[in-house]
């Protein structure tokens, strides 16, 4: 090899090397063979999924601490602010696993927790601060105004104020399964049909998710879409 071919083969080897190093610094963190399963990452692995910030990310983990395990990707819909176009983004690069939550996050909600969207007025007085006249005002607002969205909408209830709310906020649940709740539960939460829910999962099976609802009769469509980030 003459001189001129050493200093061409020097240079296509240059080239070569500035491209790959050029490919390595824009491939994205997120681009791996290994997906995140979004039932046990942390909030800062789910930041890396294109179109999820850090905002995103934590709502995602509230969302799974506060409704139990995603069953499919798609259901990464609930979650606030994620919508068609960054489910699209993000799907090839998550999965969830066998459907467990990591365990290990401190937003876990003690084993002892009260449901307020579907306890009994009696269940409700176990909460801190919560006795006869409250429960059941809790229970009369719930009657007329639907499940509670959030934990912090339990300040409207009269009588109830933000401090109150802070005594026990760490025992609250809001979600149901519509795979486990008994027609009770259902009526408590406020499904008018709570029967015929019942009676549609006893004689079909378990529901594949929270739409299968509109599948039964006298299913409300206005209602189902709004609790549906609390049904799992």
């Amino acid at each position: 090899m003459n001189s001129k071919d050493k200093i061409r083969f020097s240079k296509i080897v240059g080239a070569l090397a500035v491209s790959l190093l050029f490919l390595v610094l824009c491939i994205p963190a997120y681009a791996s063979s290994e997906k995140i399963n979004v039932n046990t990452a942390s909030a800062g692995e789910l930041d890396r999924l294109p179109g999820i910030g850090p905002s995103k990310a934590r709502s995602i983990v509230n969302h799974r601490s506060e409704n139990g395990a995603f069953r499919t990707v798609a259901e990464l819909r609930k979650v606030r602010g994620i919508g068609p176009r960054i489910l699209e983004k993000i799907r090839p690069y998550v999965h969830v696993g066998d459907g467990s939550v990591e365990r290990s996050t401190p937003t876990q909600r003690p084993q002892n927790s009260v449901n307020i969207n579907t306890g009994d007025a009696i269940t409700l007085r176990q909460l801190r601060g919560i006795g006869k006249v409250s429960s059941n005002r809790i229970v009369a607002y719930r009657e007329m105004h639907g499940p509670f969205l959030r934990v912090d909408d339990l300040a409207r209830v009269k009588g109830i104020g933000p401090k109150t709310v802070a005594n026990f906020r760490d025992r609250i649940t809001l979600g149901i399964d519509i795979n486990v709740a008994n027609e009770s539960a259902f009526k408590a939460f406020g499904f008018a049909n709570a029967k015929q829910i019942s009676e549609y999962r006893r004689d079909r099976g378990a529901f594949r998710n929270a739409d299968d609802l509109l599948k039964v009769p006298g299913a409300d469509e206005n209602f189902i879409n709004r609790v549906k980030p609390l049904l799992r």
